[in-house]
């Protein structure tokens, strides 16, 4: 009997998707690069780790240990406040309400490098410094507020140093360090991606082979493998052999494939959480554990979870959103008002 697992949803998913781009096509389309940098943003145990974390603090519990030994905290922070919670917003809900206001170059207004005090000369600071501070801080937030935009910027305080190249040094560590920051480009948005060779094909063979190993009690790459259908050759291999010597190599290299896949996605995943994508480089991470692993699969392939959701309602929660837009709200689909 076939298991049913999350991959199988997504084709479906993407054509009620498209029957919500046809009621409200709104900028630039998603396209297969946003689909997989949400679908992994979900599984990425950095992710995940900070986003419960985030939920217990809010409700006034300690963070766990769990969320402070994770790797490049600071990324992985600034990419979670960006993008929200994607294990409870549904791909409609995120695009509509967070997704396409980061992605979108026209909707970033009000990026500018600007002075709000400046202390050069180590004088002692007096009440009049800070009051004009204090102005020049709210104005900034009142402009900002006023025109209704989504900016990208961080305010942060520079000490200056000896020379320009030694405070640039130190801005740029700074930055490098805690901001999630995609390939040069002429397309100014709050969030790009990276230029990769990986194709679509390649996200979707990683991510089919880890949901798999997830539902193992007893590791079986072979097994991974045979259902993932991703390595074709030496699948192939496997069933033409009639020697032992060759079935047992053709078993190896799926094995070896397989395990490589695996590996795979959990650095695409975590690079996700830290703001590249697509990407797979070795960078430390928050180690995985499958078996919470496979209860967040468990969860998302729940037919209440996302998938039959009320086209009628999402609908009309949508349009309300379009036409409500709020920075403030914006990590969250607007909790519209009933219909009377």
């Amino acid at each position: 009997m076939k298991t049913n697992r999350y991959f199988d949803t997504f084709q479906k998913y993407e054509e009620c998707f498209n029957k919500i781009w046809d009621k409200f096509p709104i900028g630039d389309k998603p396209e297969w690069r946003h689909w997989w940098f949400y679908r992994y943003l979900q599984i990425s145990p950095s992710y995940i780790a900070w986003t419960a974390g985030m939920a217990i603090t809010k409700k006034g519990g300690e963070l766990p240990d769990r969320c402070v030994d994770i790797p490049g905290l600071g990324l992985v922070a600034q990419t979670q406040y960006m993008f929200g919670d994607v294990l409870y917003l549904d791909f409609v809900r995120w695009w509509y309400s967070i997704a396409r206001f980061q992605f979108n170059a026209d909707l970033s207004e009000g990026n500018r490098v600007s002075e709000i005090f400046q202390w050069p000369n180590r004088l002692e600071v007096n009440d009049e410094d800070l009051s004009e501070a204090k102005t020049n801080l709210d104005n900034l937030f009142k402009d900002m507020q006023s025109s209704n935009s989504y900016p990208s910027i961080v305010g942060i305080s520079v000490p200056i140093k000896s020379s320009i190249k030694k405070t640039m040094k130190e801005i740029e560590k700074f930055l490098k360090d805690n901001y999630p920051f995609g390939e040069e480009s002429k397309v100014e948005s709050n969030f790009s991606f990276f230029k990769s060779k990986m194709r679509e094909h390649s996200l979707s063979d990683c991510y089919k082979s880890l949901e798999i190993r997830c539902g193992q009690n007893k590791v079986d790459l072979v097994k991974i493998a045979i259902e993932s259908d991703s390595l074709k050759s030496a699948m192939a291999d496997l069933k033409v052999s009639k020697f032992d010597v060759n079935k047992i190599r053709s078993a190896e290299s799926l094995r070896s494939g397989t395990s490589r896949q695996i590996s795979t996605a959990i650095l695409i995943a975590e690079n996700a959480a830290r703001g590249r994508f697509p990407c797979y480089d070795p960078i430390p991470i928050l180690e995985p554990d499958y078996i919470e692993l496979n209860k967040v699969f468990e969860r998302l392939k729940k037919p209440e979870t996302f998938r039959n959701f009320n086209m009628k309602d999402i609908t009309y929660q949508v349009d309300y959103t379009i036409k409500n837009p709020s920075p403030k709200e914006s990590h969250a689909l607007k909790r519209v008002p009933k219909k009377n």
